[in-house]
């Protein structure tokens, strides 16, 4: 998606720092799989892969009915009473709310369907509104699947004992942490490598070759092929590190081969190349999802790693907040009358919060980190 695109785009000084990084750093091998003893059938790479399907897709109807205004979609239907031309009408809880900033009589108008995200964070995908008479309009809603990953890699160490990583790179969750693991019975056990104590606890069926998880979403994870596993490694084996220039999408972005911008595509494709072949295992450096470069108004380089693309839901985390300052300005620009001193519940729909010194948080404090809040 074009968004995606724009909040991944790198400047031209950190375009260079990453070209930097690219040639002096040394060759990362990707990590190879011990080889699993007698009885020690849980040894190797396990993995598994959750997609939600959007509650809600497909046509939607927007119909005004006198003051009041009725969404239709996908078998479900909600209303809303809205003054002027903007219409925000919510479904039930979770399933999605449609915003149509400028709705007028004979006119097809650009909205926006506002989907909740089992991460915790909603997004946004567009849709046109295409006139069906006077005082209706119609629309395709198509948001994105959310896709969420958790693999286990179990090798030996020095001393023979099977040590497990997790991984799971939407969340970067338990990076860097190892466990011993041990059977015991239907259940599998991971202890804390210098504690020895045990953290987790999970049934193991060894029939079946599935091991259970629960950390919000359940993982039945089962063995995996590495060439399977494409969240696992950044690149899956014999996949093209060649550095190509960017599609030209008619989407705002310039596309331009890297010499014309006076960059060395050498250099770029070592870059890209040092990525790739980082191991799945290997915790020494980032888990890179993309990487894109632009120099001079041209975008010169568009990779992505670890299964991401362009159209894929991505938590930013706050790498948004770069983001949300440029909105800010953007808005004030376009006349909204906000200032440092803004108050943030001012901006936001809804109750105020429950716990008053949550009203003193200003537009400030929200772009210079200091809200006083947990991430």
């Amino acid at each position: 998606m074009r968004t995606l695109r724009a909040a991944n785009t790198t400047n031209r000084w950190l375009a260079a720092v990453l070209i930097a990084i690219a040639i002096s750093a040394p060759h990362l091998a990707p990590a190879q799989q011990a080889a699993p003893r007698p009885g020690d059938d849980w040894l190797g790479l396990w993995g598994a892969e959750i997609v939600s399907a959007p509650p809600v897709s497909g046509l939607l109807t927007l119909e005004r009915m006198g003051a009041r205004w009725v969404v239709r979609v996908d078998g479900r239907e909600a209303s809303a009473v809205v003054s002027g031309d903007s219409v925000r009408v919510t479904l039930a809880a979770g399933v999605g709310t449609l915003w149509a900033p400028d709705v007028r009589a004979g006119r097809s108008a650009r909205a926006f369907w506002i989907q909740g995200a089992t991460s915790g964070s909603g997004y946004a995908t567009p849709l046109t509104l295409v006139p069906a008479g006077r005082t209706a309009w119609r629309g395709t809603v198509q948001p994105l699947v959310e896709r969420v990953g958790l693999y286990l890699f179990v090798q030996r160490d020095s001393a023979g004992r099977p040590i497990g990583q997790f991984r799971n790179t939407e969340f970067a969750w338990n990076l860097g942490r190892r466990f011993v693991v041990a059977r015991r019975g239907d259940e599998l056990t991971f202890a804390d490598t210098a504690t020895a104590i045990v953290q987790l606890t999970q049934a193991y069926d060894s029939a079946q070759r599935t091991i259970a998880f629960d950390f919000g979403s359940p993982f039945s994870v089962r063995p995996l092929r590495v060439a399977d596993a494409v969240g696992f490694l950044p690149r899956v084996p014999g996949s093209d590190t060649s550095v190509r220039v960017p599609l030209s999408l008619g989407d705002g972005w310039h596309t331009a081969a890297p010499a014309a911008v006076g960059l060395d595509p050498a250099s770029l494709r070592s870059m890209v190349r040092l990525i790739a072949s980082a191991g799945g295992a290997d915790d020494t450096v980032p888990l890179v999802h993309s990487v894109l470069v632009a120099r001079r108004g041209r975008l010169v380089l568009e990779e992505y790693f670890r299964g991401y693309g362009a159209d894929r839901l991505h938590t930013t985390r706050s790498a948004f907040k770069t983001m949300t300052s440029l909105l800010v300005g953007a808005a004030i620009a376009r006349g909204a009358t906000l200032s440092a001193s803004t108050p943030v519940v001012a901006t936001l729909e809804g109750a105020p919060p429950a716990d008053p010194r949550r009203g003193a948080i200003t537009l400030a404090h929200a772009l210079t980190h200091r809200t006083g809040l947990a991430c």
